[in-house]
């Protein structure tokens, strides 16, 4: 089974706990645009890489995490 549907059940979880979420970190298994959305909409930013054979159309957190990825590089 696949890591990615549980990242947003996790962040969600983190938050209604009362935590406060500035950046999130994972691996490879957990990118995606509605992961990377969810980080967003908690109020974290997202670190999590993007695979080689990722495509698609660019989402907006999307470029912005190519963006972090490039400047950390």
């Amino acid at each position: 089974m696949h890591d990615s549907p549980y990242f947003k059940p996790l962040v969600e979880q983190t938050a209604k706990a009362g935590f406060t979420m500035k950046e999130i970190s994972a691996d490879k298994g957990y990118i995606s645009a509605d992961n990377l959305q969810t980080a967003v909409d908690h109020g974290a930013t997202p670190y999590i890489p993007f695979k080689t054979n990722v495509t698609g159309k660019p989402v907006a957190s999307f470029g912005k995490a190519i963006s972090l990825l490039q400047f950390q590089a």
